[in-house]
């Protein structure tokens, strides 16, 4: 049995579709803030995020609810003040390029 299928599997019955894939998802990633220098794209740090949630990320970034955010996500300055607070690590965008990605677990 496939790791998607034991998902479903362990899914409640009374979950709508939607449900069941965010409820899936949200055990099955993790989101990152990954930092790269500007010449060369050698990536510098990473720091997972533990308390800030797909739905927040999703308004943080502007992106619809049913968006699962799979995709690598450019940090502007709208974004630095409520991600600081996730990492101890300062985030200086002039210094570095700054993206939130996710990677599965």
């Amino acid at each position: 049995m496939t790791d998607q299928i034991k998902a479903q599997a362990r899914s409640t019955q009374s979950a709508t579709p939607q449900e069941s894939t965010l409820s899936s998802d949200a055990s099955s990633v993790v989101r990152v803030l990954r930092w790269y220098e500007k010449e060369g794209d050698r990536l510098v740090g990473e720091a997972v995020f533990h308390s800030l949630g797909l739905p927040e990320l999703q308004m943080l970034f502007r992106e619809s609810a049913d968006n699962l955010m799979a995709d690598c996500y450019p940090v502007s300055a709208a974004q630095v003040d409520r991600l600081q607070r996730e990492i101890a690590e300062p985030i200086d965008l002039n210094v570095y390029d700054y993206y939130v990605e996710c990677d599965a677990v």
